[in-house]
């Protein structure tokens, strides 16, 4: 049957309980078409912890207090160390009373979306926990990312950073514009960069070598553009003066 809104959800959160990242379109549709075929949660947090993307992480050979510090310190990166390790004895007890990783994964799930972020003990752990789903979610459902994207550690409990995660992963989406390299002559310029983060470069050796003079402009327009001088010219020079800048936030000198 097709996939429910509530259900796509449950995977998604499963995806950033498992590897804290979003899962992308091209697993999710993996995991959404075992669910159309019948699998059950568990099953499908099965298939997440067979993946390489898991035992990289998580690799077979750890012990169940290994892998649980490890795993919890993901999970919960905000909270104390006296509350990571009462969640560690809990992983403990589930692992080495026999149960699985994946109905681990399935119960905590259960759990932390049902939790309420106004909870006095877990409630900044939940609000990290929704923040990162909400993430994960404009990653893969608005955005249609298709490969799986590790969340930013720097998405937390405070909601605003959820617009910062949104910012990544627009980022990964529209990457950057590359900046470019421009020198100025001995003659007046007029330089103008482009979309990324561009570097004009001067230099003064003698007064009549320098190429930063009076009636030199530079524009840097959009990205974190550089006016880098290097400057070596000895007495009373009036370097710079004269010269125009728009949209260069950063000088550096070397003199």
């Amino acid at each position: 049957m097709a996939i429910t809104a509530a259900v796509r959800l449950d995977i998604i959160q499963l995806a950033v309980i498992t590897n804290n990242a979003a899962p992308g379109t091209t697993l999710l549709q993996e995991l959404v078409a075992l669910s159309e075929a019948g699998k059950t949660l568990t099953q499908i947090a099965d298939t997440l912890v067979a993946r390489s993307a898991f035992t990289a992480t998580y690799p077979t050979h750890q012990t169940s207090t290994e892998f649980g510090t490890e795993w919890i310190g993901n999970l919960l990166p905000e909270a104390s160390a006296a509350l990571q390790a009462e969640c560690v004895i809990i992983v403990e007890g589930h692992i080495n009373g026999g149960g699985s990783i994946a109905s681990l994964m399935v119960d905590v799930q259960a759990f932390m979306a049902a939790a309420s972020t106004t909870d006095a003990v877990l409630g900044t752990h939940i609000s990290n926990f929704n923040n990162k789903v909400t993430v994960a979610t404009y990653h893969t459902i608005t955005e249609e990312g298709a490969a799986e994207w590790d969340i930013p550690s720097t998405v937390t409990s405070v909601a605003t950073t959820v617009d910062t995660g949104k910012a990544a992963v627009d980022l990964v989406k529209t990457p950057a514009a590359a900046g470019t390299t421009s020198a100025l002559t001995t003659a007046v310029d007029a330089l103008t960069g482009g979309a990324g983060g561009d570097t004009f470069t001067a230099t003064a050796a003698t007064a009549a070598s320098q190429t930063l003079n009076a009636g030199d402009s530079v524009t840097g327009g959009a990205g974190a553009d550089t006016l880098s001088i290097t400057a070596s010219i000895a007495g009373g020079s009036t370097l710079g003066t004269g010269v125009t800048t728009s949209s260069v936030e950063t000088l550096s000198v070397n003199a």
